[in-house]
């Protein structure tokens, strides 16, 4: 009997050894596993993170680097050895990273930054940076991560996407001009000859019914007349080139009032204004496009053109006392600007070297400032 409870005994620790045997075994397969998986799963980030076509950096929570990827080796011409443990902000290209010696959990931040990268080879790259905080909390720690796209191409492309459209737009000033000129040495000459020989077959003819007939002849010819000298003016005004933009501008205010009930005012320095065709024919339809949005957008009883010259620039600003601008209008990329006629506005100005500046205060009016640079032999020294 006490031979068969010894018996039990061996058997009842064997079996709880052989658990426990079985029990670690386990766990140090399901360990073997998981290590495999990580170390799988971290040699499938190291190799995204090395090869990815972006440009990353990793930084600790003190600013240092810890890690620089293939592309951007080879972009900017460091390699990792060189960069690991630096500070990112001692790097050019990212000198607008924050300095701060060190950052705990609460001082994660995400933001993005445009800037030039200069490439080994010289080239200078334009790239947007992306940088954002991982926050480890248990640790009071966050490392940093900052990614890039290379969007040379992209600009240069939107840069001859904008000399084309300018060019497109001073071609189709000097066509408009062009257009006006032949209606007004053409058909505007023909009426006003065709309306004197009306005039004096009146005299000559006695018959009520010719004279009543001629009338209404000459009538239809002055209403043709009127058109055809509205849309000659609507073209391109024959002022703008004969005296300038200030006359053309004061003359297109006279315009508003009588067509569309608005006042429109026009000041000027006093300063010469030496601008070539195509900057004042430019100026003068933007601000034409202007006046117009005002009148169709802004719910304005009164607009103000302003010309200044100023550091070797003409300044063109226009006011009005309407509803101003909508904030998507100055928050815009390009696709508000669109609607409102500002993108081409915008483009030509720096087509030509100048800017476009927009500001709005509520249902305080809107005013939108213009400046083009002079004809280079009036400033050149």
């Amino acid at each position: 009997m006490q031979n068969v409870d010894s018996l039990e005994l061996i058997l009842a620790i064997g079996l709880a050894v052989a658990s426990v045997i079985t029990v670690v075994v386990s766990y140090t397969v399901h360990i073997l596993i998981s290590n495999r998986r990580i170390r799988r799963a971290e040699l499938l980030s190291t190799s995204v993170v090395t090869f990815s076509p972006a440009l990353i950096i990793t930084l600790d929570n003190r600013n240092r680097i810890v890690a620089f990827n293939k592309r951007l080796e080879v972009l900017s011409g460091y390699t990792a050895e060189q960069v690991i443990g630096k500070k990112g902000a001692d790097l050019e290209f990212l000198s607008f990273l924050p300095t701060n010696s060190a950052r705990d959990a609460s001082s994660s931040y995400e933001f993005r930054h445009s800037g030039i990268l200069m490439a080994a080879d010289g080239f200078e790259h334009c790239i947007e940076w992306q940088v954002g905080t991982v926050t480890d909390y248990e640790k009071d720690s966050a490392v940093t991560i900052v990614s890039g796209i290379d969007v040379t191409e992209l600009h240069l492309a939107q840069e001859k996407l904008k000399t084309l459209t300018a060019k497109l737009s001073s071609t189709e000033e000097r066509e408009r001009k062009r257009i006006a000129e032949e209606l007004h040495d053409r058909i505007g000459e023909t009426l006003v000859l065709t309306a004197r020989r009306v005039d004096d077959l009146k005299q000559k003819l006695s018959s009520e019914e010719m004279q009543k007939a001629l009338d209404e002849l000459g009538e239809n010819i002055q209403h043709f007349l009127k058109d055809a000298r509205s849309l000659i003016f609507e073209l391109i005004p024959p002022i703008l080139y004969d005296i300038g933009l200030e006359a053309a501008l004061r003359s297109f205010a006279s315009y508003c009032k009588k067509q569309y009930q608005i006042t429109v005012t026009v000041s000027d320095d006093g300063k010469e204004k030496s601008l070539d065709h195509d900057k004042s024919a430019f100026l003068y339809k933007a601000v034409r496009e202007l006046v117009l949005n005002v009148i169709r957008h802004a719910d304005a009883h009164a607009a103000h053109v302003n010309l200044t010259v100023m550091q070797g620039a003409v300044n063109v600003v226009v006011e009005d006392n309407g509803s101003g601008f909508p904030s998507s209008v100055l928050r815009s990329n390009g696709t508000a600007l669109s609607g409102f006629g500002l993108l081409n506005i915008k483009t030509q100005a720096e087509h030509y070297g100048g800017s476009l500046e927009i500001q709005t205060n509520g249902k305080a009016g809107g005013r939108v400032s213009i400046l083009v640079p002079l004809n280079r032999d009036v400033y050149a020294d």
